[in-house]
């Protein structure tokens, strides 16, 4: 299982299981919407994270990966509901030869 289909079971399925690992330790989380932007830090994301533990999301969702190297991989999940689609940009880098997101961009459409 990707770095990139473990979040994913952590966003829309609510299975917290390694989300600990899953995160760099200077990793950020930009929250666009309302034309308002804030900007949560690893521990806020974590925690808010496993308060949601078992909440499975009613959406459907995909993912892309939009670019890739050996050390970076920028990808593209859309969590589709019924009245509008959550865009989450996630840029992983490979840190000490393990795959770490390190920043989630997210907006709405």
């Amino acid at each position: 299982m990707t770095v990139i289909d473990s979040y994913v079971q952590i966003a829309a399925d609510g299975n917290t299981e390694g989300i600990q690992h899953l995160f760099s330790d200077d990793f950020k989380w930009t929250q666009s919407s309302n034309a308002k932007t804030k900007t949560y830090s690893k521990s806020e994301v974590v925690n808010f994270l496993k308060s949601s533990k078992g909440l499975k999301q009613n959406c459907k969702t995909t993912y892309t990966i939009m670019e890739k190297n050996e050390n970076c991989v920028m990808a593209k999940v859309e969590m589709k509901y019924d009245n509008f689609t959550k865009v989450e940009c996630i840029t992983l880098c490979n840190v000490n030869q393990e795959w770490r997101i390190n920043q989630i961009i997210e907006s709405y459409k």
